[in-house]
């Protein structure tokens, strides 16, 4: 819950970078919050598709492996 709160607050400036790290996990968080009127089970269900998204790019790459 926290790390949606901090995605948040960063996501509102739209900055090329920040000091914790890259911007795309706040840039998607913000993202989501403009949508969805700052509904929470969106951001929670933008969170699940990133990983399934990550789980598909890592079987590609262990089949092209």
């Amino acid at each position: 819950m926290l790390d949606i709160i901090e995605g948040l607050a960063w996501g509102h400036e739209w900055q090329l970078g920040y000091h914790k790290g890259p911007p795309l996990f706040a840039w998607l968080v913000e993202l989501a919050a403009v949508l969805s009127g700052k509904q929470l089970w969106l951001i929670y269900l933008e969170s699940q598709i990133c990983v399934a998204v990550a789980f598909f790019g890592v079987w590609q790459l262990g089949r092209w492996i």
